[in-house]
Order: structure tokens, then C-alpha cells, then sequence
């Protein structure tokens, strides 16, 4: 991750905020209030500004837009549509483009969106 990616944040079928990195990604030790059983002590860190989506959508409601832009086998969505467990996918430009013009319509009174969208031109 570099200064000035955005990444898209979903769980349970649902995109719920956007951030965009400050700096690149930097080796850093695992947080402590994690406690110790989530994976090695030594990882990378992201420091993002992040864009809470007070109105989320459903992956599920992108499908036909996501069977056609996810066709990489390192993409965030399989064959079927259904989001991959994981964590920093690529995703596709023209479907990134397609989430952001989600998340600003259904969000259109957010200024923080309305600030990057020269970004999804």
C-alpha cells in the first residue's frame, strides 16, 4: 500500500467505509489490545483517513457489475460473485469506480467523498 491508495472496507456482504492511505504501509509490530492469537508479533501498519459510510451497500446488489470486473484470481469476489475471506485485495479500477459511485450517491451529503471524486473520474 502506497500514499494515497483507497481501500474499500467491507464485512458481511457489506461495503462500510473508505479510507485512504496517509503514508505507505510500514513494518510494525502487532498491537497489543489484539492480544497475541491473531498472527505473528512482527506485520505491516497503514495509517488511513478514513470515510464512515452512514449508508452501506450490499456487495450483492453489484453483483452483475462484480462477475464482470472480477476476473483475476487475486480479486476480492469469486466466480459467483460471493466476497473471499482475506484482507487487501486488488480491485479493479472500473469496479472501484462503480463502488465509489455507490457510496457517493447514497451518501451524497458526505463532503469527504465529494473531495475525492476526481480520484473515480
Amino acid at each position: 500500500v502506497n500514499k494515497g491508495d483507497f481501500i474499500f472496507h467491507g464485512s458481511q456482504g457489506e461495503v462500510k467505509a473508505i479510507s485512504i492511505a496517509k503514508e505507505k504501509c510500514y513494518d510494525c509490530e502487532q498491537p497489543k489490545e489484539l492480544g497475541r492469537e491473531f498472527w505473528i508479533l512482527d506485520g505491516r501498519k497503514i495509517d488511513c483517513q478514513y470515510i464512515i459510510l452512514r449508508n452501506t451497500f450490499t456487495t450483492n446488489s453489484l453483483r452483475n457489475s462484480i462477475l464482470k470486473f472480477s476476473t483475476k484470481s487475486n480479486a476480492p469476489f469469486n466466480s459467483s460473485a460471493k466476497g473471499k475471506q482475506g484482507y487487501l485485495f486488488d480491485l479493479n479500477p472500473n469496479l472501484a469506480k462503480i463502488f465509489f459511485e455507490t457510496a457517493k450517491r447514497l451518501n451524497s451529503n458526505n463532503s469527504m467523498l465529494n473531495d475525492i471524486s476526481q480520484y473515480f473520474e
